[in-house]
């Protein structure tokens, strides 16, 4: 088995931005497979405080200043093909890819009556992808209950999302 991989990271300074870009390959000399991921991809940003003011000296800050936001979104290429059939056509169509992305934003820790801290959070995420499968029930003429179903891919762009919320709640003395 040969492997290499090449790898690449950016932090811009004073910024909470980074990026992170992989390229790795696995080639099996008795099986003839190749596996590749290029490129594998993440772009990041760490926590901040969109609503503090950066001249705040006391440390004290009202509800709203202690909103936080972060970002997080990975894009990925897969191949895992034969060597032989690596530099042909159906080599695109064996490729698995994807991006995914999520906005994570929380209030940090509320205090009520000076014992109960809430941190309530909402979380977005998102997905994009190239294809995807479809199941269609076929009806079987021998009976009711025994289906069979036509599998399709579906070669389209789509995106999904959603949106979860949660509240923690802690008592300390």
């Amino acid at each position: 088995t040969k492997t290499s991989s090449i790898s690449y990271r950016k932090s811009w300074q004073g910024s909470p931005f980074n990026l992170t870009a992989n390229l790795q390959h696995s080639q099996n000399s008795k099986t003839h497979t190749m596996n590749m991921t290029l490129p594998s991809m993440a772009f990041n940003m760490s926590r901040i405080y969109p609503f503090r003011s950066k001249n705040n000296d006391d440390g004290k800050y009202n509800w709203f200043e202690n909103i936080q936001v972060s970002y997080a979104a990975k894009l990925e290429n897969r191949i895992t093909t034969p060597d032989t059939a690596f530099f042909k056509k159906k080599t695109l169509d064996l490729m698995r890819n994807g991006f995914s992305h999520s906005i994570p934003i929380s209030l940090a820790n509320i205090k009520l009556f000076k014992l109960i801290n809430i941190s309530p959070s909402v979380n977005y995420s998102g997905v994009l992808y190239s294809k995807y499968i479809e199941k269609k029930p076929v009806s079987s003429d021998t009976s009711v209950f025994i289906n069979k179903y036509e599998i399709d891919t579906i070669n389209k762009f789509t995106y999904a999302h959603a949106f979860s919320a949660s509240l923690g709640l802690s008592a300390s003395p």
